[in-house]
């Protein structure tokens, strides 16, 4: 869309391009393709490449440089300790024998350890967690394997064209020349062999190892259960997001539904214990930035690549509105991951002194020791603060994070008492007026009120939820197809 757009000026546009690798375009696995998507500019500047071909206007000029190996990103490294690969071998055929002949099998659902631990036990359950397993491959690049393209006789858009003459050249290997390793696999994997419910909540994403295997599942009759991850109700538009809707059996919401999906259940906000936090009324302001990667990944209603540029811009500009006594207790928590746009670097610069998080405690926990927690982007940061009654207030962009139509009542109730603001001058000047009680502003029925109605929405705690959760589970069992174990 760029490029089309650059071209639609008139101008004699030209750029120039290094050599491209096919062999560098290819992940081993979808976790690292979006890594690559996300992070390598080589990779990315090889796509735009391709992409620059189909435009014969754009002259293109090719640099003869010497391009070192790609450096592959791991974020998560497997431990590679041998006692820990003994230990984690020995328990996992305990948990294999002992595991086997499960109905439900739970992984990765964001349910809190003693939670799971309980809902496993009265579903019949021993609660021992499943161990993770490798899902890498071995297999070498073969060209012979990507000389094919999909038909393109039915596409009648550029983009739906290039797509489909591209792909080949860029689906990871787990999907083509390790697959037949990948999928035969599947069956030594410890996990239950004939599960009638498969429940987890981020594990269907870049899993390859878990996707076989769950599809192998599905496709002999088990029942896939999707939670929430955070978040989700309230933006406008998620690819990530309408792909799980679109696999689940069932989706548990937080308390939202959706009319498009009649496969969404309001369960509840399942994601942790609730309990009292009592946060410090003399203590400073915990202000929860976000981050998103310098490339676009996927389509969604948040700020992407160098939108992130603006909304730095808005966090610096929400602290230069703040009086001088509010500024300086003011406590940054920065996220763990930079994507190279040196978060603590830029914050600096522009406020030398600063102060920053160290993240050494949850971001619950770090909250309850401050007067006010100030959340700056639509996901589950500021959710868990509002569930958790921790004072808030929250600012945004709303031209970066839209909402969904049915949501602008919620964001209009808790704009009208103070606790949401589309400006970062705004939000400044409203804190600036409840810093000295912000807990006579924050047990106002007003702002609870408005609190409550959100929450009942997007944040719901019934009291029954753990049977309610129970409940859908054995009922998905119920409709499961799939033949147990004698």
């Amino acid at each position: 869309a760029s490029l089309k757009e650059a071209i639609k000026l008139g101008m004699n546009w030209k750029t120039e391009i290094l050599p491209i690798d096919e062999k560098l375009l290819v992940a081993a696995d979808t976790a690292e393709f979006v890594e690559l998507a996300t992070q390598s500019s080589q990779w990315n500047h090889s796509l735009f490449t391709l992409i620059a071909r189909y435009f014969p206007t754009l002259k293109l000029i090719p640099v003869d440089v010497e391009l070192g190996a790609r450096m592959r990103m791991r974020l998560n490294p497997i431990p590679s300790k041998l006692s820990k690969q003994l230990i984690g071998g020995i328990i996992g055929r305990l948990v294999n024998f002992l595991k086997f002949r499960d109905r439900f099998f739970l992984i990765d659902t964001y349910l809190p350890r003693k939670k799971r631990a309980a809902l496993e036990m009265s579903l019949g359950q021993l609660p021992f967690p499943p161990l993770g397993i490798s899902g890498g491959t071995n297999s070498n690049y073969d060209l012979n394997l990507r000389t094919w393209s999909l038909p393109v006789n039915a596409v009648d858009d550029e983009f739906g064209l290039i797509v489909r003459e591209l792909l080949p050249r860029f689906l990871p290997h787990v999907f083509l020349e390790g697959f037949q390793d990948l999928m035969s696999r599947t069956n030594d994997f410890p996990w239950p062999r004939s599960p009638k419910v498969i429940f987890t909540s981020n594990r269907h994403f870049t899993d390859d190892a878990f996707k076989a295997w769950a599809a192998k599942k599905i496709a002999e009759g088990s029942r896939l259960v999707i939670g929430e991850h955070g978040g989700m109700g309230a933006g406008l538009f998620n690819g990530g997001h309408r792909y799980e809707l679109s696999v689940a059996d069932t989706y548990l919401s937080t308390g939202w539904i959706d009319l498009n999906y009649r496969n969404v259940v309001p369960l509840g906000f399942f994601r942790f214990i609730s309990k009292k936090l009592e946060p410090k009324p003399t203590g400073k302001a915990l202000l929860v930035c976000g981050i998103m990667p310098r490339f676009s990944f996927d389509i969604r209603a948040m700020m992407l690549s160098s939108q992130v540029l603006d909304y730095f811009e808005d966090q610096f500009c929400f602290v230069d509105a703040l009086p001088r006594n509010i500024r300086n207790q003011i406590l940054v928590r920065l996220t763990s991951h930079d994507f190279g746009w040196e978060q603590k670097e830029r914050w600096l610069d522009r406020h030398p002194t600063i102060q920053f998080d160290d993240r050494r405690k949850s971001m619950l926990e770090t909250a309850t020791q401050c007067r006010l927690f100030i959340g700056t982007y639509l996901a589950s940061t500021y959710i868990e603060s509002l569930v958790s009654n921790i004072p808030t207030v929250m600012f945004w962009n709303p031209a970066h994070w839209e909402t969904k139509s049915d949501a602008q009542p919620f964001f209009d109730k808790l704009r009208e008492v103070g606790i949401f603001h589309e400006s970062a001058q705004k939000a400044a000047l409203h804190i600036s007026t409840i810093w000295e009680d912000i807990p006579g502003w924050w047990q106002s029925d007003e702002v609870q009120g408005a609190r409550k109605y959100f929450c009942d929405r997007y944040a719901a705690t019934p009291v029954d939820i753990d049977r309610r959760l129970m409940k859908v589970l054995i009922e998905e069992a119920n409709h499961s197809t799939i033949r147990a174990l004698g």
